[in-house]
């Protein structure tokens, strides 16, 4: 209910002044609490993903294998998702 608050674009009449504009990301803002929760290596990795970067990109800065990335990825989201659940 307190987000709906912001997804609803209607925005309160000011007397006389420019309408208020509340728009929030709900979505970024649900992620980094989801990335909160991660070990910090977790975090960096997942966070590497999802500014675009492929297991082979990220398996050449970390000096492992692309499969290596993969599986850790793997590991990382079964535990977000357990941490999640959990609460």
């Amino acid at each position: 209910l307190f987000r709906a608050r912001f997804r609803a674009n209607t925005p309160i009449r000011l007397e006389d002044g420019p309408e208020p504009s509340y728009a929030f990301d709900t979505d970024a803002i649900d992620l980094s609490r989801m990335l909160e929760r991660c070990e910090w290596q977790d975090r960096a990795l997942l966070q590497n993903t999802l500014a675009g970067y492929s297991a082979e990109e990220l398996a050449k800065n970390e000096g492992i294998s692309s499969t290596g990335i993969r599986v850790r990825l793997l590991r990382a989201r079964q535990t977000l998702r357990r941490k999640i659940s959990i609460s």
